[in-house]
């Protein structure tokens, strides 16, 4: 069980730690403005001008995000990464909660982890954060 540790940790820093918070796209302006607008006006996270978009709490998460980091990206992969490890804790509860031994809720939240299909996106595009969000709040 040690190994998968050691893996999951070398896949890690291998994969994600290099690019995490590399820098800002269109979508991340737009996120970290509606933060701010939400903390001048914090009814806004619940009515919005524009409902085309609602999430409130990723909302929410840029809110803190830019009060701590301002407009320095790093801050804000840092709080990606903390989220994909949030739910890949949150996988080995879950298979946990349902009876299987400790081995395979490791193993299970090592391969939802390891998953090469949107983890990228979720950790390392900073408005990827709406996927391990929604992951974190459903398991």
């Amino acid at each position: 069980m040690k190994w998968l540790w050691i893996a999951w940790i070398v896949f890690v820093a291998a994969v994600y730690f290099p690019d995490v918070g590399r820098g800002f796209i269109k979508d991340d302006f737009t996120w970290i403005r509606a933060a701010q607008a939400a903390t001048a006006a914090p009814v806004t996270l619940i009515r919005q001008r524009d409902a085309g978009f609602y999430r409130p709490l990723v909302t929410l998460s840029f809110a803190l995000d830019a009060a701590v980091h301002g407009w320095q990206p790093r801050g804000y992969g840092w709080t990606n990464l903390s989220l994909y490890v949030l739910c890949a804790a949150a996988v080995a509860l879950l298979t946990l909660a349902l009876g299987l031994p400790p081995r395979t809720a490791l193993f299970a939240a090592f391969l939802w982890s390891v998953n090469p299909h949107g983890m990228n996106m979720a950790i390392l595009w900073l408005s990827g954060r709406t996927a391990t969000l929604l992951s974190a709040s459903t398991t």
